[in-house]
């Protein structure tokens, strides 16, 4: 699907859905009649209305900075970071694991990396952040800390992504 298929479609998800519920709420609050069908109809219209309004802003937005095509990277805001660390990667995950801050992440470890995926919340698409072992000196280990977009996503909050390294860097720091 194309980027622009998808912003439309979240978009309009999020707006219509938003839409129906207060519209039908406040219609059986004030105890009038109502229609489901007319509910329904208003908050498709709504929907639509603002979906593709927002998208259009979306796509003249990258039309002025001369931008034909979208992709991923394009529209991802990838942010990385060296850390060093007296932790092994084994220490590392068990860390992070224990630790409030990524306990609602879900952790997977791998021969050549731990990757933390964070989940879908209403500011942000979610994220994979990759921690990624690049050498070995004596009992100090070197660590590059990359956040990005989940591979389906086309939003990113760059803020958030610079506040999940900025995390798990002080995870680090503090614990090595």
């Amino acid at each position: 699907m194309k980027n622009l298929t998808m912003c439309f479609l979240k978009i309009f998800s999020i707006n219509a859905i938003c839409y129906g519920l207060i519209t039908l709420g406040f219609k059986i609050i004030s105890k009038k009649e109502y229609s489901l069908i007319h509910v329904i109809l208003l908050t498709l219209f709504y929907g639509l209305l603002m979906a593709g309004f927002s998208t259009f802003l979306y796509y003249k937005r990258l039309k002025k900075a001369k931008i034909m095509s979208t992709n991923n990277s394009l529209t991802a805001s990838n942010e990385s970071k060296t850390i060093t660390s007296t932790l092994s990667q084994q220490a590392l995950t068990t860390l992070l694991k224990t630790k409030s801050q990524t306990k609602t992440m879900s952790i997977l470890e791998n021969k050549n990396n731990i990757v933390l995926i964070t989940p879908i919340k209403i500011r942000s698409w979610g994220e994979v952040i990759k921690i990624t072992p690049t050498s070995q000196i004596a009992n100090y280990f070197e660590y590059i800390i990359s956040s990005a977009p989940l591979p389906d996503s086309m939003y990113s909050n760059k803020r958030n992504n610079i506040k999940n390294i900025y995390n798990i860097e002080t995870i680090i720091k503090n614990n090595s």
